[in-house]
């Protein structure tokens, strides 16, 4: 009996952990740990590991406009959609303050883009209302896709792979919270990313999200 209670305390201390105690899913310190099993897995079955870095633009106006509270609300509610979205076998962890990022197992980097996407769509339709406000306030994010193996080079790890999708994410940013131009010089830049990654010249891409509107 001591030896299922030691068990069972070492897995709650284990929990506790390895979870964010805001929105109830796994933290960094788990990612990493995950990240590290999946790649050795993808090595031993030459499979695909793909790795998403989500971030909320503009997150820090949410917090000035509504409040801390209502930034925590819609932190919890991203996890919540993100986690739906997620097949069982994919983890789904908050990085940062509004980032987060999720392992896609046995995923090539083309289907995490398509996975991406959908879950891109997906916050610009939710309905995210502070209390008071008439109408919902738009929510937006950004993204960058990462693949193991990437590039040949036995020495990849998880840090790598995490660093790769950080690039792709500040490639996104780049392109998409760059000062206005005119709206062809805009349009260039969106298509041309797309063009990039659709003709499979790079093994790191942000996350096209077409041509933007003219202004």
């Amino acid at each position: 009996k001591n030896l299922i209670k030691i068990k069972e305390l070492n897995n709650k201390i284990n929990n506790i952990t390895t979870t964010d105690e805001l929105t109830g899913i796994h933290n960094r310190k788990f990612l990493l740990e995950r990240l590290d099993s999946e790649m050795s897995r993808a090595r031993r079955y030459h499979s695909q590991v793909s790795c998403i870095l989500f971030d909320l633009d503009f997150f820090k106006v949410i917090n000035d406009m509504y409040g801390y509270e209502w930034g925590d609300v819609l932190l919890k509610k991203i996890a919540e959609m993100l986690s739906a979205l997620a097949r069982k076998e994919d983890v789904v962890t908050r990085y940062g303050d509004e980032e987060f990022m999720v392992i896609l197992p046995d995923t090539s980097e083309e289907n995490a883009f398509i996975f991406a996407e959908r879950f891109r769509r997906d916050v610009e339709k939710m309905s995210f209302i502070p209390s008071g406000e008439d109408e919902k306030h738009p929510v937006k994010i950004s993204g960058g896709v990462s693949a193991f193996p990437c590039m040949n080079n036995p020495d990849e790890n998880a840090n790598s792979i995490i660093r790769y999708a950080e690039h792709a994410l500040y490639k996104d940013l780049l392109i998409f919270k760059a000062p206005p131009e005119c709206p062809a010089q805009k349009q260039d830049r969106a298509v041309h990313t797309a063009a990039v990654f659709q003709a499979g010249q790079l093994l790191v891409v942000g996350i096209d999200r077409g041509a933007p509107e003219p202004v």
